[in-house]
Protein backbone atom coordinates (compact mmCIF):
# COMPACT_ATOMS: atom_id res chain seq x y z
CA UNK A 1 0.00 0.00 0.00
CA UNK A 2 1.38 3.35 -1.03
CA UNK A 3 0.68 6.15 1.46
CA UNK A 4 1.95 9.62 0.71
CA UNK A 5 1.27 11.21 4.10
CA UNK A 6 3.57 10.03 6.93
CA UNK A 7 0.95 10.92 9.54
CA UNK A 8 -1.58 8.68 7.85
CA UNK A 9 1.01 5.93 7.70
CA UNK A 10 1.68 6.24 11.43
CA UNK A 11 -2.05 6.17 12.08
CA UNK A 12 -2.54 2.98 10.11
CA UNK A 13 0.52 1.17 11.38
CA UNK A 14 0.53 2.28 15.02
CA UNK A 15 -2.98 3.04 16.29
CA UNK A 16 -1.76 3.46 19.87
CA UNK A 17 0.37 6.43 18.87
CA UNK A 18 -2.59 8.47 17.63
CA UNK A 19 -2.59 10.30 20.96
CA UNK A 20 0.67 11.88 19.79
CA UNK A 21 -0.74 12.98 16.42
CA UNK A 22 -2.89 16.07 16.42
CA UNK A 23 -3.36 16.56 12.68
CA UNK A 24 -4.39 14.32 9.79
CA UNK A 25 -4.89 15.93 6.40
CA UNK A 26 -8.55 15.80 5.36
CA UNK A 27 -7.81 14.75 1.79
CA UNK A 28 -6.40 11.41 2.97
CA UNK A 29 -9.40 9.18 3.52
CA UNK A 30 -8.82 6.41 6.04
CA UNK A 31 -11.10 3.41 5.79
CA UNK A 32 -10.87 1.21 8.86
CA UNK A 33 -12.42 -2.27 8.91
CA UNK A 34 -15.79 -2.53 10.69
CA UNK A 35 -15.64 -3.82 14.22
CA UNK A 36 -18.19 -5.40 16.50
CA UNK A 37 -19.22 -2.59 18.84
CA UNK A 38 -20.61 -5.00 21.43
CA UNK A 39 -17.39 -6.98 21.58
CA UNK A 40 -15.34 -3.80 21.86
CA UNK A 41 -17.44 -2.43 24.69
CA UNK A 42 -17.46 -5.78 26.49
CA UNK A 43 -13.69 -6.04 26.32
CA UNK A 44 -13.30 -2.44 27.50
CA UNK A 45 -15.61 -3.01 30.46
CA UNK A 46 -13.77 -6.22 31.36
CA UNK A 47 -10.39 -4.46 31.29
CA UNK A 48 -11.61 -1.58 33.44
CA UNK A 49 -13.32 -3.97 35.86
CA UNK A 50 -10.11 -5.97 36.31
CA UNK A 51 -8.05 -2.82 36.84
CA UNK A 52 -10.48 -1.26 39.31
CA UNK A 53 -10.81 -4.52 41.23
CA UNK A 54 -7.05 -4.93 41.48
CA UNK A 55 -6.67 -1.33 42.64
CA UNK A 56 -9.42 -1.72 45.25
CA UNK A 57 -7.88 -4.90 46.68
CA UNK A 58 -4.43 -3.32 46.76
CA UNK A 59 -5.80 -0.21 48.48
CA UNK A 60 -7.65 -2.33 51.02
CA UNK A 61 -4.48 -4.23 51.95
CA UNK A 62 -2.33 -1.09 52.13
CA UNK A 63 -4.70 0.99 54.20
CA UNK A 64 -5.62 -1.77 56.64
CA UNK A 65 -2.01 -1.93 57.83
CA UNK A 66 -1.13 0.31 60.80
CA UNK A 67 0.52 3.67 60.17
CA UNK A 68 3.94 2.79 61.54
CA UNK A 69 7.43 3.48 60.22
CA UNK A 70 9.56 0.43 59.50
CA UNK A 71 13.10 1.83 59.17
CA UNK A 72 15.42 4.61 60.23
CA UNK A 73 15.34 6.14 56.76
CA UNK A 74 11.55 6.50 56.97
CA UNK A 75 11.97 8.16 60.38
CA UNK A 76 14.47 10.60 58.87
CA UNK A 77 11.99 11.43 56.09
CA UNK A 78 9.19 12.10 58.57
CA UNK A 79 11.46 14.48 60.46
CA UNK A 80 12.44 16.19 57.23
CA UNK A 81 8.85 17.25 56.54
CA UNK A 82 8.88 19.59 59.53
CA UNK A 83 12.60 20.37 59.82
CA UNK A 84 14.87 19.88 56.82
CA UNK A 85 18.60 19.47 57.40
CA UNK A 86 20.79 16.86 55.75
CA UNK A 87 23.52 17.66 58.27
CA UNK A 88 21.19 16.48 61.06
CA UNK A 89 19.85 13.45 59.16
CA UNK A 90 16.50 15.06 58.58
CA UNK A 91 16.58 13.34 56.12
CA UNK A 92 19.85 11.60 55.27
CA UNK A 93 22.02 12.48 52.26
CA UNK A 94 21.31 13.42 49.47
CA UNK A 95 18.21 15.00 50.97
CA UNK A 96 15.57 13.76 48.49
CA UNK A 97 14.01 17.22 47.99
CA UNK A 98 11.37 15.94 45.58
CA UNK A 99 10.07 13.43 48.11
CA UNK A 100 10.19 16.05 50.87
CA UNK A 101 8.13 18.47 48.74
CA UNK A 102 5.56 15.76 48.06
CA UNK A 103 5.31 14.91 51.76
CA UNK A 104 5.02 18.57 52.76
CA UNK A 105 2.22 19.04 50.22
CA UNK A 106 0.34 16.10 51.76
CA UNK A 107 1.03 17.24 55.31
CA UNK A 108 -1.81 19.74 55.05
CA UNK A 109 -4.41 16.95 54.52
CA UNK A 110 -3.01 14.45 57.03
CA UNK A 111 -2.64 14.56 60.78
CA UNK A 112 1.13 14.12 61.09
CA UNK A 113 4.30 13.58 59.07
CA UNK A 114 4.15 9.80 59.41
CA UNK A 115 0.74 9.64 57.77
CA UNK A 116 1.90 12.09 55.09
CA UNK A 117 4.82 10.02 53.82
CA UNK A 118 2.85 6.78 54.10
CA UNK A 119 0.00 8.32 52.11
CA UNK A 120 2.51 9.36 49.45
CA UNK A 121 4.03 5.88 49.13
CA UNK A 122 0.71 4.03 49.31
CA UNK A 123 -0.79 6.20 46.58
CA UNK A 124 2.33 5.78 44.44
CA UNK A 125 2.18 1.98 44.71
CA UNK A 126 -1.41 2.09 43.46
CA UNK A 127 -0.68 4.64 40.73
CA UNK A 128 2.30 2.77 39.24
CA UNK A 129 0.18 0.00 37.59
CA UNK A 130 -2.05 2.63 35.95
CA UNK A 131 0.95 4.51 34.60
CA UNK A 132 2.42 1.24 33.35
CA UNK A 133 -0.83 0.46 31.53
CA UNK A 134 -0.87 3.90 29.93
CA UNK A 135 2.77 3.59 28.89
CA UNK A 136 2.24 0.19 27.30
CA UNK A 137 -0.79 1.42 25.38
CA UNK A 138 1.11 4.51 24.23
CA UNK A 139 3.95 2.45 22.75
CA UNK A 140 1.53 0.25 20.80
CA UNK A 141 0.86 -2.76 23.02
CA UNK A 142 -2.43 -4.56 22.69
CA UNK A 143 -5.01 -4.17 25.49
CA UNK A 144 -4.20 -7.73 26.57
CA UNK A 145 -0.51 -7.02 27.10
CA UNK A 146 -1.20 -3.64 28.69
CA UNK A 147 -3.60 -5.29 31.12
CA UNK A 148 -0.96 -7.92 31.82
CA UNK A 149 1.49 -5.17 32.73
CA UNK A 150 -1.07 -3.66 35.08
CA UNK A 151 -1.81 -6.98 36.80
CA UNK A 152 1.87 -7.89 37.17
CA UNK A 153 2.57 -4.51 38.79
CA UNK A 154 -0.38 -4.62 41.19
CA UNK A 155 0.30 -8.24 42.22
CA UNK A 156 4.08 -7.91 42.55
CA UNK A 157 4.59 -8.17 46.34
CA UNK A 158 7.70 -5.99 46.42
CA UNK A 159 6.19 -3.16 44.35
CA UNK A 160 3.00 -3.25 46.41
CA UNK A 161 4.86 -3.58 49.71
CA UNK A 162 6.90 -0.44 49.00
CA UNK A 163 3.73 1.48 49.78
CA UNK A 164 4.16 0.65 53.48
CA UNK A 165 7.79 1.71 53.77
CA UNK A 166 7.53 5.49 53.69
CA UNK A 167 10.54 5.65 51.35
CA UNK A 168 11.14 7.28 47.98
CA UNK A 169 11.24 4.23 45.68
CA UNK A 170 7.56 4.03 44.72
CA UNK A 171 7.09 7.78 44.02
CA UNK A 172 10.31 7.82 41.96
CA UNK A 173 9.11 4.83 39.89
CA UNK A 174 5.83 6.66 39.24
CA UNK A 175 7.68 9.74 37.99
CA UNK A 176 9.87 7.54 35.77
CA UNK A 177 6.86 5.77 34.24
CA UNK A 178 5.11 9.11 33.70
CA UNK A 179 8.19 10.57 31.97
CA UNK A 180 8.46 7.59 29.60
CA UNK A 181 4.77 7.93 28.80
CA UNK A 182 4.99 11.67 28.16
CA UNK A 183 7.88 11.41 25.74
CA UNK A 184 5.77 9.15 23.52
CA UNK A 185 3.11 11.85 23.57
CA UNK A 186 5.81 14.32 22.44
CA UNK A 187 5.41 16.50 25.52
CA UNK A 188 9.15 17.17 25.67
CA UNK A 189 9.15 20.14 28.04
CA UNK A 190 6.90 18.34 30.50
CA UNK A 191 8.99 15.19 30.10
CA UNK A 192 12.13 17.05 31.14
CA UNK A 193 10.40 18.43 34.21
CA UNK A 194 9.10 14.99 35.21
CA UNK A 195 12.54 13.40 34.71
CA UNK A 196 13.96 16.15 36.93
CA UNK A 197 11.36 15.50 39.63
CA UNK A 198 12.12 11.77 39.41
CA UNK A 199 15.80 12.43 40.10
CA UNK A 200 14.94 14.93 42.84
CA UNK A 201 12.68 12.34 44.46
CA UNK A 202 15.36 9.64 44.41
CA UNK A 203 18.79 10.88 43.26
CA UNK A 204 20.26 7.36 43.41
CA UNK A 205 18.22 6.58 40.27
CA UNK A 206 20.52 8.89 38.31
CA UNK A 207 22.76 6.04 36.97
CA UNK A 208 19.56 4.31 35.80
CA UNK A 209 17.74 7.29 34.30
CA UNK A 210 20.60 9.36 32.88
CA UNK A 211 21.53 6.84 30.11
CA UNK A 212 17.90 6.99 28.96
CA UNK A 213 17.88 10.80 29.04
CA UNK A 214 21.16 10.93 27.07
CA UNK A 215 19.70 8.54 24.48
CA UNK A 216 16.68 10.81 23.98
CA UNK A 217 18.89 13.92 23.81
CA UNK A 218 21.19 12.40 21.18
CA UNK A 219 18.56 10.86 18.91
CA UNK A 220 15.78 13.43 19.33
CA UNK A 221 17.42 16.77 18.46
CA UNK A 222 14.10 18.63 18.42
CA UNK A 223 13.55 17.83 22.10
CA UNK A 224 17.13 18.41 23.24
CA UNK A 225 16.77 21.93 24.55
CA UNK A 226 13.39 21.42 26.19
CA UNK A 227 14.44 18.14 27.82
CA UNK A 228 17.69 19.59 29.14
CA UNK A 229 15.94 22.73 30.35
CA UNK A 230 13.36 20.72 32.32
CA UNK A 231 15.92 18.44 33.97
CA UNK A 232 18.34 21.31 34.66
CA UNK A 233 15.61 23.56 36.04
CA UNK A 234 14.50 21.00 38.65
CA UNK A 235 18.13 20.17 39.46
CA UNK A 236 18.95 23.81 40.17
CA UNK A 237 15.87 24.25 42.34
CA UNK A 238 16.72 21.08 44.30
CA UNK A 239 20.33 22.13 44.81
CA UNK A 240 19.26 25.59 45.89
CA UNK A 241 16.78 24.07 48.34
CA UNK A 242 19.36 21.92 50.14
CA UNK A 243 22.05 24.63 50.08
CA UNK A 244 19.62 27.14 51.58
CA UNK A 245 19.22 24.84 54.60
CA UNK A 246 22.74 23.41 55.01
CA UNK A 247 25.09 25.64 53.03
CA UNK A 248 28.46 24.23 52.00
CA UNK A 249 28.26 21.69 54.82
CA UNK A 250 25.99 19.73 52.48
CA UNK A 251 28.98 18.85 50.29
CA UNK A 252 31.05 17.77 53.31
CA UNK A 253 28.25 15.49 54.49
CA UNK A 254 27.84 14.21 50.93
CA UNK A 255 31.49 13.21 50.67
CA UNK A 256 31.33 11.49 54.07
CA UNK A 257 28.15 9.61 53.12
CA UNK A 258 29.38 8.48 49.69
CA UNK A 259 32.76 7.39 51.06
CA UNK A 260 31.08 5.48 53.87
CA UNK A 261 28.60 3.81 51.54
CA UNK A 262 31.27 2.43 49.21
CA UNK A 263 33.94 1.64 51.82
CA UNK A 264 32.33 1.03 55.23
CA UNK A 265 28.65 0.23 55.67
CA UNK A 266 27.19 0.06 52.14
CA UNK A 267 27.80 -3.70 51.73
CA UNK A 268 28.14 -3.22 47.96
CA UNK A 269 30.19 -5.27 45.54
CA UNK A 270 32.87 -2.58 45.58
CA UNK A 271 33.67 -3.32 49.22
CA UNK A 272 36.47 -5.71 50.06
CA UNK A 273 34.27 -7.91 52.25
CA UNK A 274 30.61 -8.24 51.31
CA UNK A 275 28.45 -9.92 53.95
CA UNK A 276 25.65 -10.88 51.56
CA UNK A 277 25.46 -10.90 47.76
CA UNK A 278 22.57 -10.33 45.40
CA UNK A 279 22.32 -14.00 44.47
CA UNK A 280 21.45 -14.87 48.06
CA UNK A 281 18.95 -12.01 48.28
CA UNK A 282 17.15 -12.86 45.04
CA UNK A 283 17.21 -16.57 45.87
CA UNK A 284 15.38 -15.90 49.11
CA UNK A 285 12.73 -13.91 47.24
CA UNK A 286 12.16 -15.88 44.05
CA UNK A 287 13.42 -19.29 45.14
CA UNK A 288 16.23 -19.55 42.63
CA UNK A 289 17.90 -16.24 41.98
CA UNK A 290 20.38 -17.61 39.47
CA UNK A 291 17.61 -18.74 37.12
CA UNK A 292 15.94 -15.33 37.36
CA UNK A 293 19.13 -13.38 36.73
CA UNK A 294 20.03 -15.59 33.76
CA UNK A 295 16.52 -15.14 32.36
CA UNK A 296 16.69 -11.34 32.69
CA UNK A 297 20.17 -11.23 31.18
CA UNK A 298 19.03 -13.50 28.34
CA UNK A 299 16.00 -11.33 27.59
CA UNK A 300 18.13 -8.19 27.61
CA UNK A 301 20.85 -9.73 25.42
CA UNK A 302 18.40 -11.20 22.90
CA UNK A 303 16.47 -7.96 22.66
CA UNK A 304 19.56 -5.82 22.26
CA UNK A 305 21.02 -8.15 19.62
CA UNK A 306 17.82 -8.21 17.57
CA UNK A 307 17.51 -4.45 17.72
CA UNK A 308 21.12 -3.70 16.84
CA UNK A 309 20.76 -6.10 13.93
CA UNK A 310 18.12 -3.84 12.41
CA UNK A 311 18.91 -0.39 13.75
CA UNK A 312 21.13 2.56 13.00
CA UNK A 313 20.78 2.50 9.22
CA UNK A 314 22.17 5.73 7.80
CA UNK A 315 20.85 6.81 4.41
CA UNK A 316 21.06 9.98 2.37
CA UNK A 317 18.00 12.15 2.01
CA UNK A 318 17.54 11.20 -1.61
CA UNK A 319 17.36 7.51 -0.77
CA UNK A 320 14.72 8.11 1.89
CA UNK A 321 12.63 10.39 -0.30
CA UNK A 322 12.50 7.71 -3.00
CA UNK A 323 11.34 5.14 -0.46
CA UNK A 324 7.71 4.13 -1.15
CA UNK A 325 6.78 4.17 2.57
CA UNK A 326 8.44 6.01 5.42
CA UNK A 327 9.62 3.84 8.31
CA UNK A 328 7.78 3.79 11.59
CA UNK A 329 9.90 5.80 14.01
CA UNK A 330 9.79 8.15 16.95
CA UNK A 331 13.16 9.57 15.92
CA UNK A 332 13.70 12.81 14.00
CA UNK A 333 14.00 12.89 10.24
CA UNK A 334 17.12 15.05 10.22
CA UNK A 335 20.48 14.84 11.86
CA UNK A 336 21.25 18.25 13.31
CA UNK A 337 24.98 17.66 13.13
CA UNK A 338 24.89 16.85 9.43
CA UNK A 339 21.76 18.09 7.63
CA UNK A 340 22.74 16.16 4.51
CA UNK A 341 21.95 12.92 6.28
CA UNK A 342 18.82 11.64 7.88
CA UNK A 343 18.75 9.00 10.58
CA UNK A 344 15.94 6.51 10.60
CA UNK A 345 15.39 3.47 12.79
CA UNK A 346 13.88 0.70 10.72
CA UNK A 347 12.73 -1.56 13.50
CA UNK A 348 9.10 -1.74 14.50
CA UNK A 349 9.59 -1.34 18.26
CA UNK A 350 12.21 1.27 19.20
CA UNK A 351 10.74 1.19 22.70
CA UNK A 352 12.36 -2.24 23.17
CA UNK A 353 15.76 -0.60 22.91
CA UNK A 354 14.74 2.08 25.41
CA UNK A 355 13.49 -0.51 27.90
CA UNK A 356 16.65 -2.57 27.43
CA UNK A 357 18.77 0.49 28.21
CA UNK A 358 16.81 0.95 31.43
CA UNK A 359 17.16 -2.72 32.37
CA UNK A 360 20.90 -2.94 31.68
CA UNK A 361 21.70 0.32 33.50
CA UNK A 362 19.50 -0.73 36.41
CA UNK A 363 21.12 -4.16 36.68
CA UNK A 364 24.62 -2.70 36.47
CA UNK A 365 24.04 -0.02 39.11
CA UNK A 366 22.13 -2.28 41.50
CA UNK A 367 24.47 -5.27 41.36
CA UNK A 368 27.61 -3.15 41.76
CA UNK A 369 26.70 -0.27 44.05
CA UNK A 370 23.56 -1.18 46.03
CA UNK A 371 23.19 -3.05 49.31
CA UNK A 372 21.89 -6.63 48.86
CA UNK A 373 20.42 -6.50 52.38
CA UNK A 374 17.65 -4.24 51.04
CA UNK A 375 15.46 -6.06 48.53
CA UNK A 376 13.71 -2.78 47.65
CA UNK A 377 16.69 -1.80 45.48
CA UNK A 378 15.42 -4.36 42.95
CA UNK A 379 12.19 -2.38 42.38
CA UNK A 380 13.29 -0.54 39.18
CA UNK A 381 14.66 -3.77 37.71
CA UNK A 382 11.45 -5.67 38.44
CA UNK A 383 9.30 -2.89 36.97
CA UNK A 384 11.46 -2.59 33.85
CA UNK A 385 11.40 -6.38 33.46
CA UNK A 386 7.59 -6.34 33.54
CA UNK A 387 7.46 -3.66 30.82
CA UNK A 388 9.99 -5.56 28.69
CA UNK A 389 8.07 -8.84 28.98
CA UNK A 390 4.88 -7.11 27.83
CA UNK A 391 6.66 -5.51 24.88
CA UNK A 392 8.14 -8.85 23.79
CA UNK A 393 4.77 -10.60 24.08
CA UNK A 394 3.31 -7.95 21.81
CA UNK A 395 5.25 -9.53 18.93
CA UNK A 396 3.52 -12.91 19.21
CA UNK A 397 0.02 -13.91 18.13
CA UNK A 398 -3.06 -13.20 20.19
CA UNK A 399 -3.53 -16.74 21.50
CA UNK A 400 -0.02 -16.87 22.94
CA UNK A 401 -0.56 -13.45 24.48
CA UNK A 402 -3.64 -14.66 26.35
CA UNK A 403 -1.92 -17.87 27.45
CA UNK A 404 1.13 -15.97 28.71
CA UNK A 405 -1.11 -13.44 30.47
CA UNK A 406 -2.98 -16.17 32.33
CA UNK A 407 0.17 -18.06 33.33
CA UNK A 408 2.15 -14.99 34.40
CA UNK A 409 -0.75 -13.45 36.31
CA UNK A 410 -1.47 -16.72 38.09
CA UNK A 411 2.19 -17.14 39.04
CA UNK A 412 2.35 -13.55 40.31
CA UNK A 413 -0.79 -13.99 42.44
CA UNK A 414 0.60 -17.24 43.86
CA UNK A 415 3.89 -15.52 44.67
CA UNK A 416 2.02 -12.62 46.30
CA UNK A 417 0.04 -15.07 48.42
CA UNK A 418 3.30 -16.50 49.76
CA UNK A 419 5.06 -13.19 50.39
CA UNK A 420 2.39 -10.96 51.98
CA UNK A 421 0.74 -11.15 55.38
CA UNK A 422 -2.92 -10.39 54.82
CA UNK A 423 -4.00 -9.55 58.37
CA UNK A 424 -3.21 -6.10 59.80
CA UNK A 425 0.34 -6.49 61.08
CA UNK A 426 2.83 -4.09 62.57
CA UNK A 427 6.32 -3.92 61.03
CA UNK A 428 8.78 -6.42 62.42
CA UNK A 429 10.72 -3.67 64.23
CA UNK A 430 7.57 -2.61 66.10
CA UNK A 431 6.77 -6.21 66.97
CA UNK A 432 10.24 -6.50 68.46
CA UNK A 433 9.88 -3.24 70.39
CA UNK A 434 6.56 -4.39 71.85
CA UNK A 435 8.17 -7.69 72.88
CA UNK A 436 11.16 -5.93 74.48
CA UNK A 437 8.98 -3.41 76.33
CA UNK A 438 7.65 -6.28 78.45
CA UNK A 439 11.19 -7.28 79.49
CA UNK A 440 13.48 -5.83 82.08
CA UNK A 441 15.27 -2.75 80.66
CA UNK A 442 18.75 -3.71 79.63
CA UNK A 443 21.34 -3.12 76.91
CA UNK A 444 20.31 -3.82 73.33
CA UNK A 445 22.59 -4.16 70.32
CA UNK A 446 21.09 -4.12 66.82
CA UNK A 447 22.02 -3.82 63.15
CA UNK A 448 18.61 -2.48 62.10
CA UNK A 449 16.43 0.44 63.18
CA UNK A 450 18.89 2.01 65.63
CA UNK A 451 17.17 5.40 65.72
CA UNK A 452 13.69 3.87 65.89
CA UNK A 453 14.74 1.74 68.85
CA UNK A 454 16.28 4.70 70.66
CA UNK A 455 13.20 6.79 69.97
CA UNK A 456 10.65 4.19 71.12
CA UNK A 457 12.62 2.35 73.83
CA UNK A 458 14.11 5.10 75.99
CA UNK A 459 14.61 2.67 78.91
CA UNK A 460 17.05 0.57 76.82
CA UNK A 461 20.61 1.50 76.00
CA UNK A 462 20.80 0.80 72.25
CA UNK A 463 24.18 0.16 70.61
CA UNK A 464 25.06 -0.27 66.93
CA UNK A 465 26.10 -3.79 65.93
CA UNK A 466 28.37 -2.31 63.27
CA UNK A 467 31.09 -2.29 65.92
CA UNK A 468 31.69 -6.02 66.60
CA UNK A 469 33.77 -5.47 69.74
CA UNK A 470 31.00 -3.48 71.38
CA UNK A 471 28.36 -6.01 70.32
CA UNK A 472 30.31 -8.93 71.83
CA UNK A 473 30.91 -7.08 75.09
CA UNK A 474 27.22 -6.20 75.45
CA UNK A 475 26.10 -9.76 74.81
CA UNK A 476 28.62 -11.09 77.33
CA UNK A 477 27.10 -8.71 79.88
CA UNK A 478 23.65 -10.22 79.34
CA UNK A 479 22.32 -7.78 76.74
CA UNK A 480 19.91 -8.53 73.91
CA UNK A 481 20.94 -8.95 70.27
CA UNK A 482 18.43 -7.83 67.61
CA UNK A 483 19.38 -8.82 64.06
CA UNK A 484 17.89 -8.43 60.60
CA UNK A 485 19.83 -11.51 59.48
CA UNK A 486 19.75 -14.94 61.04
CA UNK A 487 22.86 -15.53 63.12
CA UNK A 488 24.68 -18.80 63.66
CA UNK A 489 26.69 -18.53 66.86
CA UNK A 490 27.01 -21.24 69.46
CA UNK A 491 26.96 -18.72 72.32
CA UNK A 492 23.68 -17.13 71.19
CA UNK A 493 20.22 -18.50 71.93
CA UNK A 494 17.33 -17.61 69.62
CA UNK A 495 14.64 -16.10 71.84
CA UNK A 496 12.04 -14.70 69.41
CA UNK A 497 11.40 -14.21 65.73
CA UNK A 498 9.24 -11.53 64.07
CA UNK A 499 7.98 -11.99 60.52
CA UNK A 500 7.92 -9.25 57.90
CA UNK A 501 4.56 -8.21 56.48
CA UNK A 502 5.94 -7.77 52.93
CA UNK A 503 9.20 -8.39 51.03
CA UNK A 504 9.99 -4.67 51.33
CA UNK A 505 10.16 -5.12 55.11
CA UNK A 506 12.73 -7.16 57.02
CA UNK A 507 12.16 -10.08 59.42
CA UNK A 508 13.97 -9.80 62.75
CA UNK A 509 15.49 -12.21 65.23
CA UNK A 510 16.22 -11.60 68.92
CA UNK A 511 19.06 -13.47 70.59
CA UNK A 512 20.30 -13.74 74.13
CA UNK A 513 23.44 -15.22 75.58
CA UNK A 514 23.17 -18.98 75.92
CA UNK A 515 23.42 -20.39 79.42
CA UNK A 516 26.77 -22.03 79.89
CA UNK A 517 26.75 -25.37 81.70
Amino acid sequence: MLVSNPLTYLYLKRPALTCCISYVQPNNHISLPPRNAVAVWSATIAVWAAMLTGTALGAFWLWQQPDLLASDDALFFSRGLTFFSVMEFSPHFPGYPGFIWLGQALLSITENSTEAILFATRSSSLLLPWLSYGLLRAVGCSPTNALLGFLLCITEPLLLGLGLQGLSESPALCWLAAACWLIYCRQYSLTGLVFGVCLATRPSYAPIVLPLILWFIYYLPECRRRLLFGVGFIALISLGFVLAHDGTGYFIEGWRFIDGHFSLWGNSMLMKSQQQNWYQTVSGYYGNGLVLLIALAGIAAATLFSLLNKAFLYKHSADLENSPEPPVSITPTKNSRNPAKRIEFRYLNPELLITTILLISGLTWTLIAQNPDNLRHLAPIIWTGIILICLLLNKVNHSIQWLAAIVLTGASIWHMQLQLRWNPTAPAIHQAMEWLSDRQPSILVSNHGIELLRHNLPAFAVADAYYPGTAKRIIDQGGWRLSATQLDHSNLLLTARFLARSPADKPLWIYHQAVRK
